[in-house]
Parts: C-alpha cells; sequence; structure tokens
C-alpha cells in the first residue's frame, strides 16, 4: 500500500490484513501519524515513512521487519506499543534511532522488553 500526498497533515491507519506486506507513506506535510498494524509474522512486513514535518506518530502493533523512517526533523511526540514477533527484535533500535529528537517518547512495557 503506497499513500503519497502534498497536503495531508493527519493519517490515521489500521490494519490486520495478513496480505498487506509493505506499506509506503510519502507525505510532505504530514504532522501527525497514528499506525495500528498487526499481523502474524514481521518476515515480510516493511514500513517506509518519508514525513519530515512530523510532529505527533503513534504506532501500535507488531514490530516490521524492514522499518524505514528516517530522521523526524520536527517530532514533538512519539508513542510505542510494539510487540516482537521473534524474527525482528534488533530493529526497536533502528526505530528508536529515528524517534532521537522527540521531545516525548512513551514505550509501553511490552516494547520495553523487546529482547
Amino acid at each position: 500500500m503506497t499513500i503519497k500526498s502534498s497536503s495531508m497533515k493527519k493519517l490515521r491507519f489500521s490494519g490486520f490484513s495478513v496480505d498487506l506486506c509493505h506499506i509506503n507513506i510519502s507525505c510532505e506535510k504530514l504532522e501527525g501519524l497514528f499506525v495500528c498494524w498487526s499481523f502474524a509474522s514481521a518476515s515480510k512486513k516493511s514500513l517506509n515513512i518519508f514525513a519530515p514535518n512530523l510532529k505527533h506518530l503513534k504506532w501500535v502493533g507488531n514490530m516490521v521487519k524492514h522499518p524505514n523512517l528516517g530522521k523526524f526533523e520536527c517530532l514533538a511526540d512519539a508513542a510505542l506499543g510494539l510487540n516482537s514477533l521473534g524474527d525482528d527484535k534488533y530493529n526497536v533500535f533502528e526505530v528508536l534511532d529515528s524517534l532521537c529528537r522527540a521531545k516525548f517518547l512513551i514505550l509501553d512495557e511490552a516494547t520495553i522488553k523487546v529482547k
């Protein structure tokens, strides 16, 4: 699934489809993003986000095998509620690196306990 917009400011996505493998979001003016995505295996899942003006991010569900979030220069707050399926556990560090500029970061217990 690809979402591309030059004017969208808020996006809310919720998906529980086993068929959905890749989400690509490219929205230059996006300020708020909510992603809720759950699946049985992370092995072929990827989340790519290009949103240089993103201020608010909430991502709940499962960690993906290939997260590509870039650097969010304007991020004010982020909240993660991610479950690891075992084959994706090292990707939590990659996601946290993308969120390093956030003024406020909320991690749920499952995200903290990823081993």
